[in-house]
């Protein structure tokens, strides 16, 4: 249960312009006649109980009165106490009594369950007043429903036809950011697209972008693939020809993001794939292509420099894998071991041409850090030294409730560096804290520098972004070093590239942009080697869109497609259930734009639930690992599974809840709500088990 607070405003989806009846709670305690005592590693807490009352693992020293009722709506809910009746009594102080106040502290709701919707209050029946506890015996509560305006964030009309349901389609995939040149080579003889029979004008490009999905059920995102516009040089004779190739802006896995009160990028890690999918299709009607922007008359500002970024970060470790006592859980991934080695150092770990060395660079570090008491790491870099905060003691090296603490703590180092050399080396240090030969060790996360670099050009391709200019309407950029035939797309929406219309005099080419938002920019050579794709090759025609009316879902991976026919129609047989089954990466094709992502498969749940009332349940067909992209080589991901974060192993375990929480409204937790469809998993890994 999440923390409570007095006094909870809930913004929330709602049509309704009235207010219905309000709720009367009439409620008697019946509390037992002495505390329980609740272990949690080495120390014991006292807790009272009565009938009825649901444990929080946040207050783990108090239980709760929770109430659900049918509202009429979207809304708040105010709470209002009418009578309440208590008694004092005796109880031992703890760290609960942070918590409770002299009155009672409400957490409301409202959850929505297809077309029903239903208000939730909660609260512990205790205050502390005057020094001394004191428990209810009797309240009546009056809970009023507020509506609040319609919030949509997803269409709900989804579509019922995937763009992959019909034409010749291939799967290609990429690795990183960047310019994409596909040549007649590639297409014909390595994803084996006819194109000697294709017009060219006819070829699409579909794709949603890096990155994860979004863990919040009720975010915004493409519906099936968007379609990307791309540029084929040679398509004009409506023949592609051995010398003629396709471009266009292709996203990795993970995803820059700019962080505003940071002023700074900060790299968000896919954990689940180690790359992103396109799709080319060629079908009637011509293709997106790349058109030019309208550029503004004049400029409010000008620059000759922009904001570079990059991460040293190897994923190799999962802490409690490695942990004897562990099976390997979580979310994060770790790369050097400080142990016996209490430093590594980095050798042009970065490269940054045309550093602007009078500028400040943000270094931003992070390692976990397991030690008897709190202790901090330090980064040496351009004759300079930066230092962690601490990370908290772990006091259960060794002990027996090892497995009830949290293993490691994260230490984070944020600091501004002048740095004197393009290829930058560093040395990470995590000392001794307690003296040589103590138990602590520590495991590098990553090391992360943002830069200025002067505006000229390097390579055959350079992005570029500048978020000094920010706060002016327009902006004018002055790029040095560009050669004949140097080409600009604005990226800043990367699913939606357009070319950026540039005036050159000499070796400098200049352009101007409105700048009411932060603008990336790609300069390019076209005819240049640029980056290519890794061919996937052709996939079949699918539209699982399209399904409805459905009671139960079976999803398999494809070793198991004969066992979960059988499944399917064991179900549709002696149940009577109306049961499809869908391949699992049917489900990342047409929900993740190929990429393997448990949201995905939540997203495909949620689009049944929304759909039709019939929709159930869910069967996951084969087992999930904790490590998706398969690091440690243990195989075993069939279907994945959604790993709860945590250094704590008790808190940090796979769910597949996740799947099944459709209608989640807290964007932080995606843990949060209640249960919208029953999900089982057949945690099968070879036919033969299944």
């Amino acid at each position: 249960m999440k923390k409570f607070v007095a006094t909870i405003t809930l913004l929330l989806n709602i049509g309704w312009a009235f207010t219905q009846s309000p709720v009367i709670i009439k409620e008697q305690f019946q509390w037992e006649s002495s505390p329980d005592l609740i272990s949690l590693g080495k120390e014991q807490l006292e807790r009272w109980g009565f009938r009825g009352g649901v444990s929080s693992s946040e207050h783990p020293g108090l239980l709760f009165f929770v109430k659900r009722f049918p509202v009429e709506g979207y809304g708040q809910l105010r709470v209002e106490v009418l009578e309440a009746r208590y008694e004092p009594f005796e109880m031992s102080t703890s760290g609960e009594d942070a918590f409770l106040g002299e009155s009672l502290q409400f957490e409301t709701r409202v959850e929505r369950e297809r077309n029903a919707y239903f208000g939730k209050v909660a609260f512990a029946p205790i205050i502390r007043r005057g020094g001394r506890y004191e428990r209810l015996q009797e309240v009546v509560l009056r809970i009023t429903l507020q509506p609040k305006e319609e919030v949509s964030f997803r269409d709900p009309d989804d579509t019922n036809e995937s763009v992959l349901k019909d034409g010749d389609i291939y799967k290609i995939a990429v690795s990183s950011n960047g310019m994409y040149k596909l040549t007649y080579n590639f297409l014909k003889n390595e994803l084996g697209m006819d194109v000697d029979n294709i017009d060219p004008r006819q070829i699409k490009l579909y794709g949603n972008g890096g990155g994860l999905l979004p863990f919040y059920a009720g975010a915004e995102r493409i519906d099936d693939l968007k379609e990307n516009p791309i540029r084929i040089v040679g398509e004009e004779d409506g023949s592609f020809d051995s010398g003629d190739y396709l471009l266009f802006y292709g996203e990795g896995p993970d995803k820059w993001v700019y962080n505003s009160s940071e002023q700074e990028f900060i790299l968000q890690k896919n954990i689940y794939d180690s790359h992103n999918y396109y799709f080319l299709k060629a079908s009637s009607g011509n293709g997106a292509r790349v058109v030019q922007a309208t550029a503004p008359g004049s400029a409010t500002y000008t620059t000759t420099s922009f904001d570079d970024y990059a991460r040293l970060e190897e994923e190799k470790v999962n802490l409690l894998y490695e942990w004897e006592k562990g099976q390997g859980s979580g979310q994060s991934w770790y790369g050097d071991h400080f142990k016996v080695a209490r430093q590594y150092s980095y050798n042009s770990a970065f490269s940054f041409p045309n550093l602007q060395t009078n500028e400040l660079s943000r270094l931003r570090a992070s390692m976990a850090l397991r030690a008897r008491i709190a202790s901090k790491f330090f980064v040496d870099v351009a004759g300079t030294t930066a230092e962690s905060s601490n990370a908290s003691s772990v006091s259960s090296i060794g002990g027996s409730e090892d497995n009830t603490r949290p293993y490691a703590s994260r230490a984070v180092l944020k600091d501004t560096i002048l740095l004197n050399n393009v290829n930058v080396s560093l040395t990470v240090r995590y000392p001794y804290p307690q003296g040589a030969g103590d138990e602590s060790e520590g495991w590098l996360d990553y090391v992360q520098l943002n830069v200025r670099r002067a505006l000229r050009m390097e390579g055959s391709q350079m992005a570029f972004r500048d978020q000094r200019t920010l706060g002016y309407p327009t902006a004018a950029f002055q790029l040095e070093g560009a050669g004949q035939g140097l080409t600009i797309w604005d990226i800043t929406d990367p699913l939606s590239p357009a070319l950026t219309p540039a005036e050159q005099n000499g070796q400098q080419l200049s352009f101007r942009a409105n700048t009411n938002v932060l603008r990336e920019f790609i300069a390019f050579y076209p005819s240049e080697e640029l980056l290519s794709a890794e061919a996937v090759g052709k996939i079949p025609n699918q539209n699982i869109h399209a399904i409805d009316n459905v009671d139960l879902v079976i999803l398999y991976h494809r070793d198991f497609q004969q066992e979960a026919l059988r499944l399917a129609q064991h179900r549709a047989e002696y149940d009577g259930l109306t049961v499809e089954i869908v391949e699992i990466e049917q489900v990342y094709n047409e929900f993740a734009s190929g990429k393997s992502d448990p949201a995905a498969i939540r997203d495909f749940a949620r689009m049944l639930y929304q759909r039709t009332e019939r929709f159930r349940y869910l069967v996951l067909f084969g087992d999930g690992s904790f490590d998706a992209r398969n690091i440690y080589g243990l195989g075993g991901n069939f279907i994945p599974t959604y790993q709860k974060e945590s250094y704590n192993p008790v808190e940090a375990y796979p769910t597949d809840d996740f799947y099944a929480l459709l209608n989640s409204e807290d964007e932080n937790d995606a843990l949060d709500g209640n249960l919208n469809i029953a999900v089982g998993r057949l945690p099968a890994k070879t036919p033969e088990e299944a």
